[in-house]
């Protein structure tokens, strides 16, 4: 495990460090606007996304290899089932050449290397993975230096933002690009919403599990979008809804910037005198999972699995400065939004036609910002209803805490056989 907290001058310093000693494993670039992971097998470059292009692989194998999204669903649920490699499978199944394979890859990671090379900043981590990483066929990895390009683009202008006398919502809607709706409620009343409406658009299920329920920040992502939420004085929550490929944390930003967010404001919880805790099976392969990733992650403070097996089980590690109870009663109050219906969730945008959720990206995840920490969930491919949820530092990056909830959501995943003994 290797961490590093500096400016993004040295970012791809570090990435290219990797790269020289020939390292596997998965290297994590993250802050409040960002999020890139790129995978690395001996040196070489595997795979690569980042949150500002969803999809980019998918949407590249559709174009120039005339994939259906049926035969893209099938190859994906096979290589979920079996832990199968998705690039080797779709050559096998002769749905794309090698070369196609190849191109939508490279095309993935120069969009992720892109965004890396204009990171202003953020946290980075590389969590080693040697074992795990010798899946990927070396025809389908790539040098990093194939990338110069990306590696080196032009310098943009920065973008700022300025407090505009023109109200909540304008202010939203100046920050934050495709914005879909923006919405200020008291209580279950509309205050105000742009563009204006006949009816509420976030329904109440979702203010009262979050922002109602002690949250001070939430999101909600879902292939169809997401939602921000965030509270403001007076018992006002304000929220904005924004589409698939929006960097929703710009949203995030922007709804904390008018609320005048402090991640310091709230006290945080403390426990006895363990120095780490577990709860489950601590020889099943899901809660060592757990321990492994925990001992690796830095600024993580706890992971908990929610299995609904008869009575519901809840495993988990964490440190001693966060209370398994105060963990669990927590993750209990906001894992009910996932049994919520997929519209209630993030409704699809008017006149949308995209659909990722056919295409196999269907788990739906969250942050929120509690009583000193971060908190994140997601949903697991199986067993169906159950989740995986992380709390982090409230004083590491949002970012930080998306990168760490993908990896080990990835990891949980690709477990042999342990969905099916908790189904």
């Amino acid at each position: 495990m290797e961490h590093v907290a500096h400016r993004s001058t040295q970012v791809l310093t570090h990435l290219t460090e990797l790269v020289k000693r020939g390292a596997s494993g998965e290297f994590i670039c993250a802050s409040s606007t960002l999020e890139v992971h790129v995978h690395l097998q001996l040196g070489r470059l595997a795979w690569a996304t980042d949150s500002r292009h969803a999809f980019v692989f998918t949407r590249h194998l559709q174009e120039h290899a005339q994939l259906t999204k049926d035969q893209f669903r099938e190859v994906l649920d096979e290589c979920r089932r079996n832990h199968l490699p998705l690039g080797e499978t779709l050559i096998l199944w002769g749905l794309a050449t090698l070369s196609q394979v190849r191109a939508a890859l490279r095309h993935q990671i120069a969009f992720a290397l892109t965004e890396l090379s204009k990171a202003t900043g953020g946290q980075q981590v590389f969590l080693e993975r040697v074992e795990g990483y010798k899946r990927y066929a070396s025809e389908l990895t790539f040098e990093l230096s194939e990338f110069d390009e990306e590696l080196n683009p032009e310098p943009e202008s920065g973008v700022t933002g300025s407090a505009t006398p023109q109200g909540l919502l304008r202010q939203i809607r100046d920050a934050v690009s495709d914005v879909a709706w923006i919405e200020l409620l008291e209580g279950e009343s509309v205050v105000d919403q742009d563009p204006p409406g006949s009816a509420q658009r976030v329904l109440p299920p979702v203010p009262r599990l979050t922002l109602r329920d002690g949250a001070e920040l939430v999101t909600l992502r879902s292939a169809r979008g997401a939602l921000v939420g965030v509270s403001l004085r007076g018992g006002r929550t304000l929220w904005c809804r924004v589409g698939v490929d929006s960097t929703f944390a710009s949203a995030v930003s922007a709804l904390s910037a008018v609320a005048g967010f402090d991640e310091a404001t709230l006290p945080t919880p403390r426990s006895g005198a363990l120095r780490r805790w577990v709860f489950g099976d601590t020889m099943s392969p899901e809660v060592c999972e757990l321990e492994d990733f925990l001992g690796r992650a830095p600024d993580l403070m706890a992971a908990l699995l929610v299995l609904p097996v008869g009575k519901e089980l809840v495993h988990g590690v964490g440190h001693q400065d966060i209370p398994f109870d105060w963990c669990r009663d927590l993750v209990r109050r906001r894992a009910p939004l996932f049994a919520l219906e997929r519209d209630v969730f993030s409704e699809p945008p008017p006149g949308t036609v995209q659909d990722f959720e056919g295409l196999g990206f269907c788990q739906r995840s969250i942050a929120s910002a509690e009583a000193g920490f971060w908190c994140f969930g997601a949903e697991l491919a199986r067993p169906a209803g159950a989740s995986v949820w992380i709390f982090i530092k409230r004083e590491a990056s949002q970012g930080l805490g998306w990168a760490y909830l993908t990896a080990l959501t990835r990891r949980l995943d690709a477990l042999p056989d342990w969905q099916a003994r908790a189904e």
